[in-house]
C-alpha cells in the first residue's frame, strides 16, 4: 500500500491546488486603468495597505458578472487565482474591480485575439467536397470564361474556416487568368504561399487539392493559358498569418451562380467525352 501513498498524495495536492495557466498576464489593478492582452487568463496583482478581506469581480461590456470570488484573511501582495476570459472572434471588453476594506480598484481589460499563425485560405464559391466527394471546408470558384474575358470577378475569401479575409479577384485577358489577392488592412495579413489550381474540364475539377491532380498548378499574380475552355473550377489556396480582431465570419461558401456553373461544366465534358 505504500507504494501508491505519494501517487494518492500527488492526486490530491493537484486537486486542492490546481495548476495555474502558464501564460496568464498579470493585471497590476492599483497602477494600470486601462490594460490590453492577448492572453485568455488574466491574474490580478495589488499591494494591500493593511490585511482584510479582497472581493474580485469580473463583468463583460453587457454589465453581466463573470467572475466574482471572495479572498478572507489576505495581507501584503494579494494575488488572485488566474481566471479565464472569453475573446470570442473580435476583442472583448471586461471590467474588473478589486474591493479591500474601504478601498476600491477598477481597472478596463480590453482582450484581442493573439495573431494567428500559418493557416489556411481559399476563396468562396462551390463546396470543394460538393466537387471531390472529400471531407473539406475548403471551396473552389467556377469562372465563366466567355463572360470574363476582359473583365474580371471578385470573391471573398475564406480563411481558418471562421473568418472573411479580404478578396480575391480573377481577370481574363487574351484567354490569360490572372488571380490577385487583396487583404483588409486593419488584419496585417501576410501570405508565405500561394497555389491556384485550375481545372478545365469537370475530370480535372474532381480532383482538386489531391496528387491525383492534372490540371494547371500556379501561383498569384501570373498569367495562367486557359484559351479554349470555356468554364474552369479554380482553386486558390494560401498560407496566411493575421489578426482577426474585428475581421468578420464566414463568408457564404457557395456564391451566387456557382451551382450552374459547376453543373455547366460537367455537361461540358460529357459532350466532349460523347462526342
Amino acid at each position: 500500500m505504500k507504494k501508491y501513498g505519494w501517487a494518492i498524495l500527488l492526486c490530491l495536492l493537484l486537486f486542492i491546488f490546481p495548476a495555474h495557466a502558464d501564460d496568464a498576464y498579470t493585471l497590476s489593478i492599483k497602477d494600470t486603468p486601462v490594460a490590453e492582452t492577448d492572453k485568455n487568463y488574466i491574474r490580478i496583482s495589488c499591494p494591500l495597505d493593511c490585511a482584510g478581506d479582497v472581493t474580485v469581480t469580473v463583468g463583460d461590456s453587457s454589465g453581466n458578472v463573470v467572475y466574482q470570488r471572495y479572498y478572507p484573511s489576505c495581507e501584503d501582495l494579494f494575488r488572485s487565482e488566474d481566471i479565464y476570459l472569453k475573446q470570442g472572434s473580435s476583442q472583448a471588453s471586461y471590467t474588473v474591480e478589486v474591493r479591500t476594506g474601504d478601498a476600491s480598484y477598477r481597472s478596463e481589460v480590453v482582450c484581442k485575439s493573439a495573431r494567428l499563425e500559418d493557416n489556411t485560405a481559399c476563396t468562396a464559391g462551390y463546396p470543394l467536397n460538393a466537387l471531390t466527394g472529400k471531407s473539406s471546408w475548403l471551396s473552389a470558384t467556377l469562372l465563366d470564361l466567355s463572360s470574363l474575358e476582359g473583365s474580371s470577378e471578385t470573391y471573398p475569401v475564406h480563411a481558418s474556416n471562421a473568418y472573411t479575409l479580404g478578396s480575391v479577384t480573377f481577370s481574363l485577358n487574351g484567354g490569360n487568368l490572372r488571380v490577385s489577392y487583396l487583404p483588409p488592412d486593419s488584419a496585417s495579413v501576410s501570405v508565405s504561399s500561394s497555389t491556384v489550381e485550375v481545372a478545365l474540364t469537370s475530370v480535372d475539377a474532381r480532383a482538386l487539392n489531391t496528387k491525383s491532380f492534372h490540371g494547371i498548378r500556379s501561383s498569384l499574380n501570373t498569367d495562367i493559358p486557359v484559351a479554349g475552355a470555356d468554364i474552369v473550377c479554380v482553386l486558390v489556396r494560401l498560407n496566411v498569418s493575421y489578426l482577426p480582431d474585428r475581421l468578420p465570419g464566414s463568408p457564404e461558401i457557395t456564391q451566387y451562380g456557382q451551382k450552374e456553373r459547376w453543373e455547366q461544366m460537367q455537361a461540358g465534358t460529357n459532350s466532349e467525352s460523347n462526342g
